[in-house]
């Protein structure tokens, strides 16, 4: 299965470890209209070089391992699309020896499904949506680094 990595900086040394596979393809520019079509999903994406916008279409088998490090509602095009496996990277803030905050690479996080929760402060507060967003969460699932795909 193809790995795709869609994020503008490199690889973490330990992201491929975790992984247990080289990355296929990486993709560095922003990524829109995600869509499927059959076992094959297809999308566009901008860079911006020179002062110039170029927009490329691309396509990948839905049999596919995705990595992300995007908000929610670009993850769920990905599983709309059918994604085979959809990863995002969770990243964890460090403070260097000059006092500067800095993200680093911490796990990659399976993603199966995202869902709306209320928020248990907004003034209509549901109790069921409260008590569904722990069953929510048990769909993140961390994944062990010594296993490969």
């Amino acid at each position: 299965m193809n790995i795709y990595f869609f994020y503008y900086h490199a690889p973490d040394p330990k992201m491929i470890k975790d992984l247990g596979a080289t990355i296929t393809t990486q993709i560095k520019g922003e990524i829109s209209d995600i869509h499927s079509k059959g076992n094959q999903i297809f999308f566009i994406e901008t860079l911006f070089m020179g002062g110039q916008r170029i927009r490329a279409n691309h396509t990948i088998p839905t049999e596919s391992i995705v990595i992300v490090e995007a908000p929610p509602i670009l993850q769920g095009d990905w599983l709309t699309a059918g994604v085979s496996l959809l990863l995002v990277t969770r990243m964890k803030p460090e403070t260097t020896a000059w006092g500067t905050v800095v993200l680093n690479y911490c796990r990659l996080i399976q993603i199966h499904k995202i869902e709306v929760i209320t928020s248990p402060w907004s003034n209509n507060i549901d109790m069921e949506t409260i008590s569904n967003q722990a069953a929510s969460e048990e769909k993140l699932q961390t994944l062990n680094p010594s296993d490969s795909f």
